[in-house]
């Protein structure tokens, strides 16, 4: 979905599980076009437990963009420095869309 005002902000929520009985932490980068945007370098999911992370899109140009978010498992304490949990990662995609050409008055 594209914004319909070239300066408007979408927001999309990526959502996490944690299918685990012991909590998960994850670094969280994103790398790609400056117009997409995390609030939070880090976070934490607690056992069974869904949250939502979000990412926002402030369109500047009419070229499609796109950016790759990562999710980097931090280690976690008693495992001996390693990390256990999967990388998740997602490839966001967006366009503004063009503007319709006027022909005649």
């Amino acid at each position: 979905m594209a914004p319909s005002n070239p300066t408007q902000a979408l927001r999309k929520n990526i959502e996490l599980r944690n299918p685990s009985k012991s909590s998960i932490s994850y670094f969280v980068t994103i790398e790609g076009s400056p117009d997409f945007t995390i609030e939070a370098q880090e976070i934490e999911l607690e056992p069974l437990a869904t949250v939502s992370f979000p990412v926002e899109f402030t369109s500047r140009f009419s070229a499609p963009v796109s950016a790759r978010l990562m999710f980097r498992a931090a280690p976690q304490p008693g495992s001996g420095g390693g990390a256990s949990a999967a990388t998740p990662a997602e490839t966001l995609q967006l366009a503004q869309p063009r503007p319709r050409q006027r022909f005649g008055p």
